[in-house]
């Protein structure tokens, strides 16, 4: 029931007093250069970059362009996770570059992962 209409307030399970958490969130950032050999035009990047955000789109993970948007034959990709551990989100990152390169083979040319506190 509603507090003004004369009811009592009902207590979330996440307010629980008799049994306090702590939530554990990590925050996992991915940084990719990508080299587009094969892009003549920046619609052809585009392409690109479409088809490996779609195949991404199976992940736990935000992606966007970052850096190198007006070059024809880079991109750099910003890829983020939340999870409840470091080695499960360093390992979705990591399924994220096997999954680009499936796609795309040869395309990464550096990635690295930070961890955001």
């Amino acid at each position: 029931m509603h507090p003004k209409r004369g009811g009592a307030i009902r207590q979330s399970s996440f307010c629980n007093r008799q049994f306090p958490f702590i939530l554990i969130v990590v925050v996992a950032l991915l940084s990719l250069e990508l080299h587009i050999a094969g892009a003549r035009s920046l619609k052809d990047k585009r392409m690109v970059l479409r088809g490996v955000k779609d195949r991404l789109r199976a992940f736990n993970v935000a992606v966007a362009e970052l850096e190198h948007q007006d070059l024809w034959q880079r991109a750099g990709l910003g890829v983020v996770t939340v999870a409840g551990s470091e080695a499960l989100a360093e390992r979705e990152l990591r399924n994220v570059v096997d999954a680009i390169d499936a796609v795309e083979p040869g395309i990464v040319s550096r990635s690295e992962v930070e961890f955001l506190t």
